[in-house]
C-alpha cells in the first residue's frame, strides 16, 4: 500500500522521490560491487600501473573451490591450482559442478524411485501391506494394554 502511494506521488507530482523514500534493494552485493575496482585502481596505482587498464579481477582460491576446479577437468591436480584465478574461471567451474551435481541427484532419484516401486512390488507379491501393518501393530498395542490392565491391583 505504501509502495502505491509512493508511486502515486511521485507520478502525480512529477518529481523524484527523496533518498529516504527509495527502497534500497542489494545494498551489500551492490557495494562490493563497487568496491572491487577502486581496490583494484589503488593497487594498479601502487606498483606502478596504469590504472586505467585493469586486468581481470582475481580472487583467491579457496580449498573447496580448488576440488570443484579439479573435478570439472579445468586443472589436472590440486598442486596445479593457482592461489589466485579470475573471477570467470571460477565462476565457470562453479557453475559446471553445480549442473553435474545436479544431473547426480536427479539420477539418484530417479533410481531411488526404480528401487521403492520394485520394493513395493514384492513386498505386496508376499503379500505385506501398509494397512496389514498397521492393523498388526494396533492390535499389538491392545494386547499390551489388556496385560496391564489385568496385571494392575482392582481398585
Amino acid at each position: 500500500m505504501a509502495l502505491m502511494l509512493r508511486t502515486f506521488l511521485a507520478r502525480r507530482l512529477m518529481t523524484p522521490l527523496p533518498e529516504k523514500f527509495v527502497r534500497a534493494r542489494n545494498i551489500c552485493k551492490t557495494s562490493a560491487r563497487l568496491e572491487k575496482p577502486s581496490v583494484a585502481v589503488k593497487e594498479a596505482e601502487m606498483a606502478g600501473g596504469d590504472p586505467t587498464k585493469l586486468g581481470p579481477l582475481m580472487i583467491k582460491v579457496k580449498p573447496y573451490m580448488k576440488y570443484c576446479l579439479v573435478w570439472t577437468g579445468k586443472y589436472k591436480s590440486v598442486s596445479e591450482v593457482p592461489e589466485k584465478l579470475s573471477h570467470s574461471v571460477l565462476d565457470m567451474a562453479l557453475n559446471k559442478m553445480r549442473v553435474k551435481i545436479s544431473i547426480y541427484m536427479m539420477g539418484a532419484t530417479v533410481l531411488g524411485c526404480f528401487a521403492f516401486v520394485f520394493a513395493g512390488k514384492r513386498m505386496a507379491k508376499e503379500g505385506d501391506s501398509l494397512a496389514k501393518r498397521t492393523i498388526d501393530h494396533h492390535a499389538q498395542l491392545r494386547e499390551e494394554a489388556r496385560r496391564e490392565r489385568e496385571a494392575a491391583p482392582a481398585k
